[in-house]
């Protein structure tokens, strides 16, 4: 009877072992990827997009830039993604609401890309 319970014992101490390593191999992926979607063109073109136009709300706001300045550069930059603005309270709501997430997406969708693209290369 010990001899069972010993190899039972064994049995889920190599599976939870197994699991462990499953687990960090897993995280250790998801890291790669989201380090190499960092260095993305896309990435950067949404965080520099949404950041200047954060800095630009501001600039308008203080008389430096025109508002219809702010809001061309928002339509032309942001808009396809975030949906198009008329007032520069429209820009400033929508990337304080929206923009944060919106780079958050596009980091995420370029990690998903770089591991399907491995992925196909390698079923090659």
């Amino acid at each position: 009877m010990k001899k069972y319970l010993l190899i039972i014992l064994f049995g889920i101490l190599s599976i939870t072992s197994y699991a462990q390593k499953l687990s960090k191999n897993e995280d250790e992926l998801k890291k790669e990827y989201l380090e190499r979607a960092h260095k993305s063109y896309e990435y950067k073109k949404a965080f520099e997009g949404v950041n200047e136009v954060k800095i630009n709300v501001k600039l308008a706001k203080d008389g430096t830039l025109s508002s219809a300045q702010v809001i061309n550069q928002y339509n032309n930059l942001l808009a396809s993604h975030l949906g198009p603005r008329k007032t520069l309270k429209g820009v400033e709501d929508v990337i304080n609401k929206k923009g944060d997430a919106y780079i958050r997406y596009t980091l995420l969708r370029c990690a998903a890309k770089l591991a399907l693209e491995d992925a196909a290369e390698k079923s090659n």
